[in-house]
């Protein structure tokens, strides 16, 4: 690490009594005998225009000893510099533009020119873009010269500015400023150099100088200090930050930063990682007059009207830097008052403690309890943001991170849900009136979600006083939004009687009910001797409970009711004895002979009676 004082008072530094700055140092000065504005860097030289002293060279390989080595002077001044290989373009006030062969810079020739006609132009500035030149006449505007022939230059384009002063070209589009009323910045559409036209315009009060640098350009103004303007849709520039008042001068943009010539406040540097709320890090003052910028290596290159050229470095180390681990959280669909959390991680890439004072959102539906914490250089501390969406809206905010650095922000986003709701096809279930013994009666009963979560089904169950009643089902479902699922309620009345209950229908989010009643009037006993020996009933059939089993024999004599599995295994015996001829009925609980509840599934009735053997099937579902 460079190092660098921080604080000079009362030293002299070519002439000047004074010197103040923060987080920059002065590595190298060389004074120039005019009042030098423009400076461009190429490899190991700086080209400044040093007003009517012409061009100047100066070997910067060393950049605490600068030393100048050529000089292009034809006595007029010189406004503008733009270099390319072996190559300086240098806009003369009145003289038009030349190209300096500097191959050797020691002495450089002057090789071609290419003059504006009429005596009232004002050739100001130059910029190089692949074979073109775009020139800057003050009072005809934009100037765009063939040079693909640098030795035979010629105009191919142009766009009227009245007061033009400065133009940066990106791709496709050239932007100029220009400080006459309309004044602002213009966005001139240079795809094709031969016919430019202006696509867009934002009004800026009296602009100085411009740096386009991604999506943005950064201008400065005589009263307004930087303007940031956002430019990724050329046909509609808008404002997107802005730092400082007072006169900035000229400007360049590296990486996070804008390294500004503010007159007669001298350098400052602007952190613009947040293009939205830009803030100064670093300045040097010296008491002359900073006129333009430009940056190469980790060396920054100011003029100075009345002291020629100074060179400083500037020590990222010595401020914090709020780095934030997202630009957005997204906490996809959640259930309305429920939390869901995020955790956005908060980490200081500067050289000093960053000192995180708060957040802050728009409303309580995104929250976060983020006190003023502290960071460590080259640490990080996390923040958790919680969403507790009140209705089933998607919600969008913003979430501002404050900071001795800068303010930034987080672009939070949330689907909120409704949670699951249980609704029943019926929430009164009447089987009216029917026989005993041996009835069984069902009705299909459908449960559906109403919610828009999954909605998983717990429990089932009938309160009553009785057990006519009965649910049959394979297994407990979860159901989907919208969904529904079916289940068997079935009324088997073991005497003539009126019954009720209730149906619940649980699950950890809802209960549902339904109010069950039936009623049961005997029947005359049967005295007749059945036609054959059969199996005559078998209700309910399938059960999960216990199933009643009717079966008439002709004779005496004894008889065995048995249940088998599929794979022959005997389960249990319901009947073995003597019984008399006649109608008779067993009841099976779906256990073993031990006690077992048997799993769910098909299952053999075997009866025989005499040499008579019968098989029926019976399903038992859990």
């Amino acid at each position: 690490m460079k190092e660098i004082t921080i604080l000079i008072i009362l030293t002299t530094v070519a002439g000047f009594a004074f010197a103040d700055s923060l987080n920059v140092g002065l590595v190298g000065h060389i004074d120039t005998p005019g009042h030098p504005y423009h400076v461009f860097i190429n490899d190991n030289y700086a080209y400044i225009g040093d007003g009517l002293e012409g061009l100047r060279i100066i070997d910067i390989s060393n950049p605490s000893l600068p030393e100048e080595i050529g000089v292009w002077d034809i006595g007029h001044l010189v406004s503008g510099v733009f270099v390319t290989g072996f190559m300086a373009w240098v806009a003369c006030q009145f003289y038009g533009l030349h190209l300096i062969e500097v191959s050797t810079p020691s002495s450089p020739v002057d090789i071609a020119a290419w003059d504006i006609s009429g005596t009232s132009d004002v050739t100001d500035e130059v910029f190089i873009s692949d074979d073109y030149a775009y020139v800057i006449d003050v009072l005809s505007g934009l100037r765009i010269i063939d040079i693909s022939s640098p030795l035979t230059p010629f105009l191919v384009g142009s766009a009227y500015i009245t007061g033009a002063n400065n133009v940066y070209v990106n791709g496709d589009y050239a932007y100029v400023i220009a400080d006459e009323s309309p004044d602002g910045l213009r966005i001139i559409d240079v795809s094709s150099p031969s016919s430019p036209f202006q696509v867009g315009f934002y009004d800026i009060e009296e602009p100085i100088d411009i740096y386009v640098y991604g999506t943005y350009a950064y201008v400065t103004t005589r009263y307004d200090g930087l303007r940031i303007i956002d430019v990724s849709t050329p046909s509609s520039p808008s404002e997107a930050g802005y730092y400082g008042t007072g006169r900035y001068w000229g400007v360049y943009v590296s990486g996070d930063y804008a390294y500004v010539a503010a007159g007669s406040n001298g350098l400052r540097v602007i952190d613009i990682s947040s293009p939205s709320s830009p803030s100064e890090v670093g300045f040097y003052e010296w008491g002359g007059h900073a006129n333009n910028v430009c940056v190469s290596d980790a060396e920054i290159y100011v003029t100075s009207s009345s002291d020629g050229l100074r060179i400083f470095d500037f020590d990222t180390s010595m401020h914090p830097d709020m780095v934030l681990g997202a630009t957005s959280l997204d906490f996809g669909e959640v259930l309305m008052h429920r939390d869901s959390t995020r955790t956005l991680s908060v980490s200081n890439d500067g050289g000093i403690d960053l000192t995180v004072f708060g957040t802050s959102t728009t409303s309580t539906i995104f929250a976060s309890s983020t006190g003023s914490m502290t960071i460590h250089p080259d640490s990080s501390h996390s923040i958790n943001v919680t969403f507790t969406p009140d209705s089933n809206l998607f919600y969008e905010e913003t979430l501002w991170v404050y900071s001795n650095d800068d303010t930034q922000f987080v672009e939070l986003i949330g689907q909120g849900l409704l949670p699951p709701q249980i609704w029943l096809s019926d929430t009164s279930i009447d089987f009216g009136d029917t026989l005993v013994p041996g009835s069984f009666v069902q009705k299909t009963i459908y449960v559906g979600n109403n919610g828009e979560y999954p909605l998983p089904i717990d429990t089932i169950y009938i309160s009553s006083t009785s057990s006519a009643f009965s649910t049959i089902y394979t297994s407990l479902p979860t159901i989907s939004p919208d969904s529904s699922w079916a289940f068997i309620v079935g009324f088997v009345p073991p005497t003539e009687a009126t019954y009720s209950g209730t149906l619940f229908v649980c699950s950890v989010w809802d209960t549902a009910t339904a109010i069950i009643s039936g009623s049961a009037t005997g029947m005359e006993e049967k005295t007749d001797l059945p036609e054959k020996f059969d199996i005559s009933s078998i209700v309910p059939n399938p059960f999960n409970s216990s199933t009643r089993i009717e079966f008439g024999i002709l004779a005496s004599g004894n008889v065995t009711i048995e249940i088998y599995d599929l794979r022959g295994q005997k389960i249990t015996s319901l009947e073995d004895g003597n019984l008399e001829a006649g109608h008779h009925e067993v009841i099976w609980n779906g256990q073993t002979n031990t006690g077992e509840e048997v799993q769910s599934g098909l299952y053999l009735i075997r009866a025989t009676s005499g040499n008579e053997v019968l098989t029926k099937h019976v399903i038992y579902l859990k």
